[in-house]
């Protein structure tokens, strides 16, 4: 009987190889590769040796993958949160009262009135 552990395949790069490359662009040159990925709307990077580098997500995704394979290992960028600058300011104007100093010149250098509506007839500064 023998112990046969399963083969774990080596890993793999995130670039393509230089033997992918010439089967995908037809040429063996660095800087003919380049002109043809540039000619064909293929992202890539020249490395310091001047080889063009492409990354398999893609290629992949150039060559008809869909995006769905690409959702956990390119999650979407985070929303913008806008502050809520009221809140803000009120806090700060509860923290000012309390040591006697006047909220009025803040509210008026952001534009607003001392109740917190927003300024119409002056523009901030």
């Amino acid at each position: 009987m023998t112990d046969e552990s399963p083969k774990v395949p080596p890993p793999q790069s995130p670039f393509v190889s230089h033997d992918e490359m010439v089967e995908l662009t037809g040429y063996k040159n660095h800087s003919a590769q380049a002109r043809w990925l540039a000619e064909n709307d293929f992202h890539f990077v020249l490395n310091i040796s001047g080889r063009p580098m492409v990354h398999r997500a893609h290629l992949a995704f150039r060559m008809g993958v869909p995006m769905a394979v690409f959702e956990d290992a390119f999650p979407p960028p985070p929303k913008k949160v806008e502050p809520n600058s009221q809140a803000l300011i009120d806090n700060f104007a509860r923290k000012k009262q309390r040591r006697g100093i006047d909220m009025n010149g803040l509210t008026k250098a952001l534009g607003r009135s001392p109740d917190g509506s927003k300024n119409k007839n002056k523009p901030p500064p």
